[in-house]
């Protein structure tokens, strides 16, 4: 069952104080509850997360007033990508693995994310 199905509109923003509300998008989800939530996760498949449709759901949570947050970003390309995007907020286990290394590798991660491409805008 997809994220629409199992959703419990029961709870509504303002609910949990000190919590946000999320709803995670999974490949083929076609209508959101908007009303049911204050953060848009953006899960799913690795294709469906980095392609346009994902792309086009962030875009419409940001015009509504809603946070977005991107799963499972461990790589620069991926970081680059959310920073791109506008996502407010990523997570990953990259720093999981290691942390004395990759807290270091993380830091740098974040700041090349951030810097400016050659053609505009993030990399």
């Amino acid at each position: 069952p997809g994220s629409s199905n199992m959703f419990d509109s029961d709870a509504t923003p303002g609910d949990t104080p000190g919590y946000r509300l999320a709803y995670v998008l999974q490949d083929g989800s076609d209508d959101l509850p908007w009303d049911y939530f204050d953060v848009l996760f953006v899960g799913g498949s690795t294709a469906y997360k980095e392609g346009m449709e994902a792309s086009r759901w962030a875009a419409r949570a940001k015009a509504r007033g809603k946070a977005t947050h991107m799963g499972r970003v461990n790589s620069l390309r991926r970081m680059r990508l959310a920073v791109r995007e506008g996502y407010d907020t990523v997570d990953g286990t990259f720093l999981a693995f290691g942390p004395d290394v990759n807290l270091p590798r993380l830091a740098r991660m974040i700041r090349r994310a951030h810097e400016p491409s050659l053609f505009g805008g993030a990399a």
